[in-house]
């Protein structure tokens, strides 16, 4: 029998992810909070999503439950029992989503992990080189300005986008591996076994003046975004990733409220975004760093979306 190596704490972060955004990865058109249903022969979308419970349910065949149970149906059976079918489905979802939990690197023990080495890595970012792939995802299709992509040193190997992160200092901290493919069972995002990253860009904190504004991005894509727009920016590679607590000794160590910095946040427009807002205001107040809350126009999902929208409709003013 196969155990379920996620704990409950992990279980929850996993159920958090929103529900229309891992039907979206699993393939389902979802359109006004309905797709078709993926259990049943449906013709017409019977299949709805709720996204304050964060849930499913089919009105037809009456499967429902939470993000897990969803890509337990679509993509796991349970003939190998269901613990591992839970188990595999969770695997997927941190892959997929980026989300770091201890039990994603499934070892025995602490001594099977590889520790992660920096030194080993950092020397592929001395002259990072980008692949045509990765040209057209990051100039073609984000719209990110030269000297952003070069001063994030990001470099490609195949279809994958490689981001290092970095310490206050400049020094290599850990890598994420973006994936820029067509196969969709491909994972979204890697990072080193034994190794995940926190805090994305924090050598910009050098360049932070007091009382020069400070904006919180939810993942990389935003980052790279607001950087392009002119804004200094750190990012949180996942709204689930660091709970209250972490969050409030973030703040200490930035000493924001010693150089009288604001930050600003764009939330992402769902469920995740809506909680990220949520624990940062709730830590800010709690440290007394000013925190302005920016909402994105309708129709866009997150500050990405926004800033390729707006480059779009000002390269067809331009031709025009």
């Amino acid at each position: 029998m196969t155990k379920n190596l996620f704990t409950k704490a992990e279980l929850e972060k996993l159920r958090e992810l929103p529900i229309e955004g891992v039907a979206s990865r699993l393939g389902l058109d979802v359109r006004q909070h309905r797709c078709l249903c993926p259990f049943h022969d449906d013709h017409t979308p019977s299949m709805t999503f709720s996204t304050t419970k964060n849930r499913y349910r089919c009105y037809v065949c009456g499967a429902h439950g939470s993000t897990i149970d969803l890509v337990m149906g679509v993509l796991f059976d349970k003939q190998g029992g269901a613990a591992s079918a839970l188990t595999d489905a969770c695997k997927w979802l941190t892959k997929e989503f980026g989300v770091l939990v201890a039990s994603q690197y499934m070892c025995k023990s602490k001594s099977e992990v590889t520790p992660f080495e920096p030194k080993r890595f950092a020397r592929y970012f001395e002259q990072p080189k980008l692949s045509l792939n990765a040209q057209d995802f990051l100039f073609a299709k984000r719209h990110l300005h030269p000297a952003v992509v070069r001063y994030c040193r990001l470099n490609s190997y195949k279809d994958w986008l490689q981001i290092p992160y970095y310490d206050i200092n400049g020094n290599l901290q850990g890598i994420q591996s973006r994936y820029m493919g067509k196969d969709k069972l491909q994972p979204r995002f890697l990072f080193p076994r034994g190794k995940g990253c926190h805090i994305y860009n924090m050598q910009v904190l050098k360049m932070l003046c007091p009382g020069e504004d400070l904006y919180i991005a939810e993942g990389c894509s935003d980052c790279w975004a607001l950087l392009s727009a002119g804004h200094k920016t750190i990012a949180i590679p996942s709204a689930t990733l660091l709970n209250r607590e972490e969050l409030k000794a973030m703040f200490l160590k930035l000493n924001l409220m010693e150089n009288r910095n604001t930050v600003h946040l764009y939330p992402d427009q769902d469920m995740a975004g809506e909680n990220l807002y949520k624990k940062l205001h709730a830590v800010a107040a709690d440290v007394g760093i000013p925190l302005v809350r920016h909402n994105l126009p309708s129709g866009c999902k997150d500050f990405s979306d926004f800033w390729i929208s707006q480059q779009s409709s000002r390269k067809e003013h331009i031709m025009t």
